[in-house]
């Protein structure tokens, strides 16, 4: 919708998408001074998991009357938050089609080689660097990257993220793939990250070993981050990285019996009741 289109929408619902995008402020501030509905979509393919300005009221939740978002930890777990969630919002939990779809997929950590890709985030460019937590320099990021790419002795790939603009930070001798993340599951049975997001979400929900080094780019609620631990190898890193053999033993050791991996982090906050979300939607 644009210019006079929003003045003169007879509809009583407005659709968006994220809430912390300036048109979408303006466009559902409009709409709410004439009394319309504000229904805001998630995006992520999960919920609840993240405890930033970004995500709360002054957030993606901005102006929302009903938030559709992913799983039912939400409504559990945000009573300790340090930035409030829009009280006022109907949270209508559902799951992720695409999440669904991994959990089908068969065990992939039965081979006794470890094969590894790593899942960067976005270099942060001029525009991406919107703190309190995802505050890091983009010198500083390609730096810690090339400590990941020694650490495995270069026997990694790199899958660089859908919308990086800023490729060229990488230099010939790392490997680096793009393309749907979800193909990358059955060729490597070790997935790094340092950054939780979709991809992140998509990789807990395989059978495969998931690696998380905490850099503290994100602020996560205690909840989503105690079954993170049970899902993942996890290492805060404060001043240096584990050494690689510690790693491998970590690995071998992990207590992943195959195929029952430790889903209550994905069943908590990416999987929810869709057809319980769509009698509810009916009714608003």
């Amino acid at each position: 919708i644009e210019g006079n289109e929003i003045l003169n929408s007879k509809s009583n619902y407005l659709i968006i998408g994220a809430g912390s995008e300036l048109k979408n402020r303006l466009v559902s501030s409009i709409f709410k001074q004439n009394n319309k509905k504000i229904i805001q979509i998630a995006h992520g393919d999960s919920y609840g998991v993240f405890d930033e300005p970004v995500w709360s009221e002054i957030g993606d939740q901005y102006n929302a009357d009903f938030i559709i978002g992913y799983g039912k930890g939400y409504k559990e777990n945000t009573k300790l938050n340090l930035f409030k969630t829009n009280k006022n919002a109907n949270y209508l939990g559902g799951s992720s089609k695409t999440i669904l779809n991994i959990i089908k997929i068969k065990s992939n950590t039965n081979s006794k080689e470890f094969k590894f890709i790593y899942f960067p985030t976005t270099f942060s460019g001029i525009s991406k660097r919107y703190g309190p937590h995802r505050d890091m320099p983009d010198k500083l990021y390609i730096d810690w990257q090339m400590q990941i790419f020694k650490l495995f002795k270069k026997n990694i790939i790199f899958k660089i993220h859908p919308k990086e603009q800023l490729s060229k930070f990488y230099n010939n001798e790392i490997k680096t793939f793009k393309g749907d993340i979800v193909k990358y599951f059955n060729n490597y049975n070790v997935l790094i990250f340092d950054h939780v997001s979709t991809a992140f979400n998509f990789a807990c929900s395989t059978k495969n070993f998931v690696i998380y080094f905490d850099l503290g780019t994100r602020k996560l609620n205690d909840l989503p981050l105690k079954l993170i631990k049970k899902r993942v190898l996890y290492y805060k890193i404060n001043n240096k990285l584990p050494d690689y053999n510690q790693i491998i033993d970590d690995l071998n050791k992990k207590h992943f019996d195959n195929d029952n991996f430790n889903n209550e982090f994905i069943n908590n906050f990416c999987i929810d009741d869709n057809k319980k979300r769509i009698r509810l939607l009916t009714k608003v």
